[in-house]
Formats: structure tokens, sequence, C-alpha cells
């Protein structure tokens, strides 16, 4: 920490995070093609007092992202492109905020899909098809403003996957260029775990023991000490038999679920007086108000840490693919997104309305709804009684101890101020009483990878990402996605039976079934086309005087697989199966 590294290639300051290979690029020496690979490059480097300021490869394109003016040829975009690039922004803008803008109009929002560019989207992924660029972290600069400032015009597999080869480290963008080099498709899906044994970014893994009792001590625990690392964490628990991707998957569906217990404190809850151990929030998710007073009482400094940890959890859960269910609110990440740009553009600030407060706090904005009415009625005599009659004061509806101005709780609403009153609950609900929980989520998020990745995706895509995703198990998907090996092939009965009673499940069933299945409730981003391995489904033969109706299906969670015994009937199978899967849950043992 008392000092740091320089260095100079060419008689240029490079960045000590880029590659060899980029730092070449970014001077121009790469050109030369005709003695690139064969001479000798000279790099200096000096020692400095004091400590290196963070400079990382994401970074780095933040002053580009947050200027609208730039020196367009640097980056191969001319005034005319970036300029129709603008409008295009505009257009979006408006296009996503119609109902705010105009309120009661008969217009409707166009798709999304309509701003989508087929030409540049081609154009971007080929970046992606040179492993050289990808190892050496050397994507033009272009790719990083369309996938960040401009992604509306990118379909959300391609941002997604952008995010995956640019963000993640050169491991996992070398193993995600093997799957593309071997064409991604399912068929290559069972192969997928060879290419992190190639010789190019091999990825290590991380095995982790937990107690299933004080799941959430422990996962704080686990992320702390190994949730920022670059290797692939593996979970197991002590007593268990399991290893692999199903106690994995488990793993962070328990913590999801212990992220929304009451007792935390972290979110806001429209139901507190209900017996669940759950906060009720029908719109997801949102942080509980917090005052800097608050923070630095002993209980501040746990949410704060809770926060932090969510942070690392969610970060590693995309970094490794794992599969997370917490229904945030998208307000929630418009702040995130917010905090992480330093001049957010048009699309990322977020509009400070009574609108905006009614998607995370609907009573309170029915309340305050109410007194700006009262506040715009004409008669001043009134007025002045009607919101002298609300007995209101400058505190946060909803909790008394956050004081809206200094002394808030000692100074009553009147006609005089009210106009303040309405404007700092607002400013306090969505943006100040959360601004320290939000960034310390960020804090947490960026120790795995920068947080200014998730720029390249809407609120709402954030939000599906990160929770329930609608289970498509229609007969034609299951079909195609599920196979039937060892003892059924795809046109057995008993195979027929058990796709048509996954099709006529309602969604609770689905995620049970999934649960009990993959170890997680939810499918990964693209559904079971993208599962890997792929659902499996054997038969299990009963043993000599037994019949197959006795016996319950098992799973081996790590492989997707299900062992189903030769059901004399589909409604033995259903019965059967919902025994099992209400059954099954818990400990991973021997089948």
């Amino acid at each position: 920490q008392d000092y740091h590294f320089e260095f100079f290639l060419d008689g240029k300051q490079i960045t000590n995070t880029m590659t060899a290979f980029y730092a070449l690029y970014e001077t121009g020496l790469v050109g030369d093609t005709g003695t690139f690979w064969t001479r000798d490059h000279e790099v200096i480097f000096r020692q400095v007092p004091g400590k290196r300021e963070s400079d990382s490869y994401n970074e780095r394109h933040l002053q580009y992202l947050d200027t609208d003016v730039q020196d367009h040829d640097s980056h191969q975009i001319s005034d005319r492109a970036f300029d129709n690039l603008r409008l295009l922004e505009a257009l979006y803008s408006v296009n996503e905020t119609l109902s705010t803008l105009m309120p009661g109009a008969f217009l409707k929002p166009v798709p999304q899909n309509l701003f989508v560019n087929a030409k540049i989207t081609t154009k971007l992924m080929r970046q992606l098809d040179e492993p050289l660029v990808v190892a050496s972290s050397c994507v033009p600069y272009w790719c990083i403003l369309m996938s960040r400032r401009f992604f509306f015009i990118l379909p959300f597999e391609a941002r997604h996957q952008f995010m995956q080869a640019t963000s993640f480290g050169y491991s996992r963008s070398i193993a995600l260029w093997n799957n593309r080099d071997n064409g991604g498709s399912s068929n290559n899906r069972r192969h997928s775990t060879t290419q992190h044994n190639s010789s190019y970014g091999r990825l290590q893994r991380q095995k982790v023991r937990v107690s299933r009792n004080h799941m959430l001590q422990n996962a704080v625990k686990v992320m702390e000490s190994y949730g920022k690392g670059p290797h692939v964490l593996e979970i197991e628990y002590f007593g268990e038999v399991g290893i692999g991707l199903g106690p994995t998957l488990e793993f962070y569906s328990l913590i999801s679920s212990e992220f929304t217990l009451k007792k935390l404190r972290m979110w806001r809850d429209e139901n507190p007086s209900s017996e669940s151990r759950h906060v009720t929030a029908p719109n997801g998710l949102f942080p509980v108000p917090m005052s800097l007073k608050m923070t630095e009482t002993e209980s501040g400094k746990f949410l704060l840490r809770m926060f932090e940890v969510l942070g690392i959890f969610v970060a590693r859960a995309l970094l490794d693919s794992r599969i997370i269910d917490i229904p945030f609110n998208p307000n929630f990440f418009r702040s995130v997104v917010e905090e992480s740009c330093s001049a957010p553009s048009m699309l990322q600030e977020r509009q400070l309305t009574l609108d905006a407060l009614a998607q995370i706090a609907p009573e309170h904005a029915n309340a305050l709804k109410r007194v700006i009415e009262l506040a715009e009625t004409e008669d001043e005599k009134t007025k002045q009684e009607s919101i002298a009659n609300l007995y209101l004061d400058f505190t946060l509806p909803g909790f008394p101890e956050y004081e809206l101005i200094e002394g808030g709780s000692d100074i009553a609403v009147s006609v005089d101020n009210v106009d303040l009153y309405i404007k700092r609950v607002i400013e306090v609900a969505l943006r100040e009483g959360i601004q320290r929980q939000i960034s310390a989520f960020c804090d947490g998020f960026s120790k795995v990878f920068p947080v200014q990745a998730l720029e390249s995706f809407t609120a709402e895509e954030l939000v599906m990402i990160c929770s329930n995703r609608e289970i498509d198990f229609s007969m034609p998907t299951l079909l195609g996605e599920v196979k039937a090996e060892h003892g059924y092939t795809s046109e057995s009965v008993k195979f027929r039976w058990l796709l048509e009673t996954l099709s006529q499940m309602d969604t609770n069933e689905k995620r049970s079934f999934l649960q009990f299945m993959t170890g997680s409730p939810n499918l990964p981003i693209g559904g079971l086309s993208v599962l890997t391995p792929p659902m499996t489904v054997v038969c299990k033969e009963p043993d000599q005087g037994y019949s197959a109706d006795d016996y319950l299906p098992s799973v081996m969670t790590c492989a997707n697989y299900l062992k189903l015994p030769p059901y004399s009937s589909i409604e033995v199978l259903k019965k059967q199966l919902k025994k099992a899967m209400s059954d099954g849950l818990g400990p991973f043992l021997l089948s």
C-alpha cells in the first residue's frame, strides 16, 4: 500500500490493468503487422509512492460513456451516426415514459424490439468470435458504447452474452468463446464442462462446506471470504453426500429466501402484521429508508453490511450462472444503475414522481395524492383547515423516526410548507433514504465484477434475471428439451404421462418440481433449452417382489436426472410425483 508501479510503452503511460496486447493496441503498434509478432516491445516501469487508484477495464470506459460530445474518429463512430443514435435514444426514452409524459392519452408505447438493429447486433457479436480480442480485453470502444448507453438497439441475448464476455474475467471469457465456437447448441451442452479444462482459461473451483443450521450467517461468511475470487464457487453440506451442481443451486435458492426475512428489516413490508416469516412486497422488494443518523447505529451498520453481502451474492450468481430468486422492485435496479453512473444518461436517470412512489408504496402514494389534492384547493380557508386537520408533521409516512427536515417531528405541515413536505416525501422515499443501502450493494457487487456492466439492461430485465421467470412447460417444449434414456424413449407411454403431468402444472407446482429436480425453483435464462446438463428421465425398475407403484420418483440434482418408476397409470404417477416433490426436499442423500 506504500507504493505502486506505473508503466510506459513507446513513451505513453499505460494502465496497470491492461493486457499486453491491449496496451500495444492502444498505442497503435498493432498496425505494423509485418514485424509486430517478431520484434521486441520495450515496457518501462517505475515505482511511485502511494496507493494506486482503481483503474479497471470497465471503469476506463466510463468517461467515454458519460460524455455526449466526443472525438468520434477515435472509436469509429461518425458525428452523423452519433447524432442519429442520440435521436433514437430520445425516442426510446419518450416511448418508455409515455404514460408519465401524457397521462390519460390513448397512445400506446411501441414494442421494444422495433428499436433493435440486426446489422449492429451482428457486427458486435462478430467481435466476440475473435479469441485474441476477448482474451485481451480489447473490445473496441464502440461496442461498449452500444451495449451500455444505446443498449436498446441490441436484443437482450446479445447484451447478456456481451456482458459475460467482457466483464467476467479472462477464464470465463475464454470458456464462453469455446462454447460459442462449438456451436453452443443443446447437442453440445453435455460437453460444456469439458471446455473449462482447456489449457486456455481453465476455471478453478472453490468448494465450501456449510451447515444447514444458520444458513444466512453461513452465507455471509462464504460471500465475504470466497465470493470475491475468480474461481467457481461450489457448495456442499455437512453430513450429506451430495456434491456438485445440485447442492450449489439449492444453496443459492435457500439464501435468496433468507434475504427476504422480516427480521432483517431490509425491505418495505406491505403487511408487517402478518404471521409470515417473509416480507410482503407485491410490487417487489425495495429498501426501508434509512437516515444518516440511523447508519451510525449498530442496527444501521448491520443493514449496510447485509446490503453489501447481497451485492456480492447477486454478482456471484451472475458470474457463476447460478439461479437466484429475489423479487426486486424495478426501482431498486434503477437506483443501482443511477448509482453506478457518474453522469447518468436520459435513460439512466430516474424520475422522482408520485407514480414512481406508487410502485414501491401504493398506500403512502395514495395518501400523498390526497394531500396534493387538498393543496390545490382554490379556497384558501378550506385548504388551510383541510391540511391542518391531517395532523401531519415532517416525518416520512410509515417511518416516524425519519425526519424529512431537521427537527421535522416538531414541525407541523401547514398550507405554507405543504409543497416542501410533498417534495421531501418523494425525494427521501425514492432516493435520499435508500442511497446508502444502494451504495453498499454496489460496493459489494463491484468486488466480484464492475457494477457498471448492469447498465446494459433495463430495470425490468434485471428483475427478470434475479427472480421469477415464466416457466415454459408446454408439450412442444418438453418434447424437444427433455431426454428419455435407459429404459424409456420419447415414445414411451410412461414418459409421455410424465410430460403431460408437467404441462398441466400451475406456476407453484412447476417451481416445486424444479426445486425437487434441479435444486432451484427457477430455470436459467433461456429456459429448458439452456439447462445444463439437460433434463433427463430414466426408468427406475422395482426390486423383485415389489410393484413400481410402491416407489417414489427420485432425482440426481447434479445431473438433472429423474428416475421414474413405470407406474401402472397416470393417476398413480401424479400422486407419487406430488408426494416426492414435497417429501424429497432437504438433505442430499443417496437414492
